[in-house]
């Protein structure tokens, strides 16, 4: 059969394999760097915050709490891959 070889199995079906595979290395998955400016960022989000939330706290305590749980889930949304369509 030219350059295919056959195997035989019990069943009498056949299964046709290419005479020779060659295997493919695995390919290398090179990590991105670390963007120093996106770290910079999100450092000076979370003190905005944590200073936000403090003066709310003088407030009242419950009011620097709901204050902090608010702007956090703000920053997850924004800092999500989904929110700038970078995630497929």
């Amino acid at each position: 059969m030219g350059d295919k070889k056959v195997k035989e199995f019990g069943g009498g079906g056949t299964l046709y394999q290419p005479a020779k595979e060659t295997p493919n290395p695995p390919a290398k998955v090179k990590k991105p760097p670390r963007n120093r400016r996106e770290l910079a960022s999100t450092s000076l989000e979370l003190a905005g915050i944590a200073s936000f939330s403090a003066g709310l706290w003088l407030i009242a305590p419950w009011c620097g709490l709901i204050g902090l749980g608010l702007c956090l889930i703000l920053l997850g949304v924004a800092n999500s891959a989904t929110w700038d369509g970078k995630a497929e």
